[in-house]
């Protein structure tokens, strides 16, 4: 934000008004937020006008509220401080090193526009931001999703609602696989929505009790008339190049933290991903942890 809100509004009304043209930072930011579109104003931009500045509707600061959650790096903060207290310097430290956002000015105009939406309680005088509980930031459909030490309830619940948004085949690919993985898939994966699961991991984690767990995993699976698999790496070369993890799928496909590192609250991220994994050229090479135990064994 290059202006203060009330500045890009004023641009925003004389647009809707006498059609005229928007300076490139009032536009950039517009769009951004749905309320420009094709260099005219969107019908999200004409309901919050309309509701404000003519039927006193009462709700434009609403639909403000929810395209400015809608902002990745206004979602990644929430997420990041959600319900904590803390001081504007740490939310400048935030901008600089997550976001394309550098300018303390900037960032104060961001503040007090979120401030004025009830996103947070911003103190000019005391620098204190408070971060309020905001339900709207963990939306189903989401691109990311932020894994944060303060809340390690929400971040088994973010691992999930990334399972929910896949489909059919189902694969997951994480170095150092654990048992713990295998707990949200029991929840999301359903029949109505997944054909298969293939999970593929080295062999670090890999006990009798991962192989006595997955045993019954698949045979639930089977129930839910849904294939199952685990295979392990064991060829070095390959898992030494291996370093991301990925939850694979038809319906969308996610770079994932550690399944571990994900139980242990350590600050990390989900998102989506669109580049093309090597998964087959791995899954061909591996061991199934099942039907060849006995080869598993020698690597664990």
């Amino acid at each position: 934000m290059r202006s203060s809100w009330s500045n890009i509004e004023d641009d925003l009304l004389g647009l809707y008004e006498d059609g005229g043209e928007l300076n490139d930072d009032s536009r950039q930011f517009l769009e951004r937020i749905n309320f420009v579109e094709d260099r005219r104003v969107s019908d999200v931009g004409k309901r919050y006008l309309d509701s404000k500045f003519i039927f006193e509707r009462e709700d434009h600061d609403e639909i403000l509220r929810h395209e400015i959650l809608n902002l990745r790096e206004i979602r990644e903060l929430c997420q990041s401080f959600y319900g904590q207290q803390t001081d504007r310097g740490k939310v400048e430290r935030f901008f600089r090193t997550k976001t394309d956002v550098s300018d303390s000015r900037e960032v104060g105009r961001i503040l007090n526009l979120l401030n004025s939406l009830d996103i947070v309680s911003y103190s000019k005088r005391t620098k204190s931001v408070q971060f309020n509980e905001v339900d709207q930031v963990e939306e189903q459909d989401q691109d990311s999703y932020r894994v944060i030490h303060r809340t390690p309830y929400s971040n088994i619940k973010r691992l999930r609602r990334s399972i929910r948004a896949c489909e059919d085949d189902l694969l997951w690919v994480d170095k150092h696989f654990s048992k713990k993985g295998l707990e949200p898939l029991s929840e999301e994966v359903t029949g109505d929505r997944f054909t298969s699961v293939r999970i593929l991991c080295g062999p670090d984690n890999v006990t009798h009790k991962l192989r006595s767990d997955f045993e019954r995993f698949e045979e639930e699976m089977g129930n839910r008339n849904i294939d199952a698999e685990l295979r392990i790496m064991t060829d070095v070369e390959a898992l030494d190049k291996l370093h991301d993890r990925w939850i694979i799928s038809d319906g969308s496909s996610w770079n994932v933290p550690p399944i571990n590192s994900l139980y242990r609250n350590q600050e990390a991220e989900l998102h989506k991903v669109t580049e093309d994994i090597s998964f087959d050229e791995w899954w061909d090479n591996a061991t199934d942890i099942l039907s060849n135990w006995n080869e598993v064994q020698k690597h664990i």
